[in-house]
């Protein structure tokens, strides 16, 4: 076992050379909490025929951070590259596993080098309400100092069997790791998982094999189902008699899969298509999609926090939203839930007589009507009523203006000090500077403006509060502060001097400027 140093982390890895001519390299990558001892089973099978490398994500394992930068996809893979430049690796097959195959695709996304991706229980279609609702378990866990407290139900679960011995290695892995930094990776992967799209999957061309566990209770087969719907250039298989981390539970039946899947990359040739096959195939999809977003996910996803975007049971409703106020008048109707025909006519055509205001809204409404019905092939009907005197969802809905503004409750709400701030930091550092920049209407400005005062009041009540005295807790709040008070120097003032002493220069040279500009 070696370590080496960047200029952010120093990191624990391992370079295991095969004895086989010409041999590939494999990259492994653990898991959230973690550290490369997971993969011990399966080194003794895997480096007859490859070269292998595996290391502790910062902060894991025997791995650490040397300065204070939060999380990122950015800085990992940046690690990733200063160890790949000292080994002399140009090019790899990367498999993760969990959290370890986000960064694996994160990875493929920005670097050339990945030939083909291992994916092993990797997290890629979750619905929404779910995934929230297990973001708060693992923030309100954090309150304890013991890492026990967050991934001992993970522990018992993560094997199949759980036997004594499995969970009490697990638990002995899980304690090198800090509760704040395994909430910060936990929360950059639940960010990822959140925000993957299927476009977005689609340019991932690489081929992948995929590998589920029969008994994964944390992340079921039956998801993973859905999100190789998302996936092109693909293999998938169930592993028999294990859970989520299949290279412990099968490690010959791991290893098998992925040398099988790696010696014949080269030897695959294009599947024969059957139109009936391809039919088929999305028939039963439309059946998963349509089961997943009528149980608590929601039926209509609309985002406005940084752009528009309107998905109707998982289909992204384009067309011409900057016309007839079409964009704004859905926004608001699903916002409200309810609205009357009146409330539009003095919000959207103040200045006009009842009569023109009835022709726009009638005209609004149908060209409204006509990007929905032609992007969902389904009417209208299905999701919004319409009568004489008013419009109203008649469906499941998620609006991120609203989740934000319940997440931003709950905060208020919350007694505990330390999950308080936890919540605030993660909800709102990535917050854009502009909320719903795409809408000036006076309904929407008067949101914003309630919404920026009850973030900067959370932000302020933590800042004068012992519990976030670290610097870098008082960094990132006073960041929130001036991203939603920019012409307030008193900030400004606050944070320069944390920024030098923590050596943070490009920050600090980015702060002064601004506040140079104030002046």
């Amino acid at each position: 076992m070696n370590m080496i140093k960047t200029a952010n982390s120093a990191i624990h890895y391992e370079y295991i050379k095969s004895s086989k001519q010409g041999a590939e390299t494999l990259l492994l990558v653990h898991g959230l909490g973690l550290d490369m001892t997971t993969w011990d089973e399966s080194i003794t099978y895997l480096h007859d025929s490859f070269n292998v490398l595996r290391f502790d994500i910062r902060e894991h394992g025997k791995s650490y951070a040397l300065n204070e930068k939060p999380f990122s996809w950015d800085l990992l893979v940046d690690d990733l590259d200063f160890l790949l430049v000292k080994l002399g690796i140009e090019e790899l097959h990367c498999g993760g596993h969990s959290g370890g195959g986000n960064f694996c695709l994160e990875l493929a996304k920005r670097r050339k080098y990945v030939n083909s991706l291992i994916l092993i229980s990797t997290p890629i279609f979750v619905p929404k309400e779910m995934g929230n609702q297990e973001v708060e378990n693992r923030v309100s866990r954090n309150m304890s100092d013991k890492i026990e407290d967050i991934i001992l139900p993970i522990a018992k679960n993560i094997c199949y069997p759980s036997t004594d011995s499995k969970v009490e290695r697990l638990i002995k892995i899980y304690k090198q790791i800090r509760p704040d930094a395994y909430l910060d990776f936990f929360t950059l992967i639940s960010r990822a998982v959140f925000s993957y799209s299927p476009e977005e999957l689609e340019k991932i061309t690489v081929p992948k094999l995929i590998l589920v566990g029969e008994y994964d209770v944390l992340y079921p087969p039956e998801l993973h189902m859905m999100s190789k719907h998302y996936m092109i250039n693909h293999r998938f298989f169930i592993i028999p008699n294990s859970s989520n981390a299949i290279m412990i539970d099968q490690p010959k039946e791991f290893t098998k899969n992925t040398i099988d899947f790696i010696h014949n990359l080269s030897n695959d040739l294009p599947p024969v298509r059957y139109t009936y096959t391809d039919k088929l195939q999305t028939a039963l999809y439309s059946i998963l999609d349509s089961k997943f977003s009528n149980s608590k996910s929601s039926y209509v996803q609309l985002h406005v926090l940084d752009s528009f975007k309107l998905s109707i049971q998982g289909i992204e409703i384009v067309g011409k939203w900057n016309q007839r106020k079409a964009k704004q008048i859905i926004a608001y109707i699903i916002y409200h839930k309810r609205v009357t025909r009146e409330e539009l006519y003095d919000v959207f055509w103040p200045d006009c007589d009842i009569i023109k205001a009835q022709n726009y809204l009638r005209v609004s409404i149908n060209h409204i009507k006509s990007m929905i019905e032609q992007g969902t092939e389904s009417s209208f009907d299905n999701f919004f009523t319409i009568d004489r005197h008013s419009i109203s969802l008649n469906t499941d809905v998620n609006m991120d203006l609203l989740e934000l503004e319940k997440v931003i409750s709950n905060i208020e709400k919350e007694a505990d000090d330390k999950v308080k701030l936890q919540m605030a930091l993660t909800t709102f550092e990535y917050l854009p500077i502009v909320l719903c920049k795409e809408f000036y209407e006076d309904w929407v400005i008067y949101i914003r403006n309630s919404i920026e005062e009850r973030i900067s009041k959370i932000c302020q009540s933590l800042l004068v509060n012992p519990i976030s005295k670290d610097p870098s807790s008082t960094k990132t709040l006073l960041k929130i502060l001036i991203k939603y008070n920019p012409i307030s120097k008193k900030y400004y003032e606050q944070l320069l001097p944390i920024l030098l002493d923590t050596e943070s220069y490009k920050d600090y040279e980015y702060y002064k400027n601004k506040l140079l500009n104030l002046k």
